[in-house]
């Protein structure tokens, strides 16, 4: 038997892109193990379906995990609420953000 069901293919898979750093920060939604955090303005116990902030207004387009392997289930829920979110990994963000931060400060 053959499906041509091209879900039945879909799967997660880690893509490298260009974003500026800075620019993610300011839409940031960052999950930890119970609630999750504004990237722009660090506002606290904000709900993972939250579109923007509430203290702030940013409008989140993308979302991270700072562990993912604990939240790899709302992958799907959230990818079906909200295609338009851009799911980045938290380590690689800190790190370049961590990497700006210091050529900004040396300039």
């Amino acid at each position: 038997m053959c499906y041509n069901d091209s879900k039945m293919s879909e799967r997660f898979i880690k893509v490298f892109k260009k974003y500026d750093v800075k620019e993610v920060q300011k839409h940031l939604l960052v999950f930890g193990d119970l609630s999750a955090n504004c990237g722009n303005c660090q506002a606290v116990n904000l709900k993972l379906e939250a579109d923007k902030c509430p203290e702030c207004n940013a409008e989140f387009q993308y979302i991270a995990f700072r562990n993912i392997k604990n939240h790899l289930p709302k992958l799907q829920k959230i990818n079906d609420q909200k295609p338009q979110m851009v799911f980045i990994d938290y380590d690689d963000f800190k790190k370049n953000l961590s990497a700006v931060k210091a050529r900004d400060f040396l300039k």
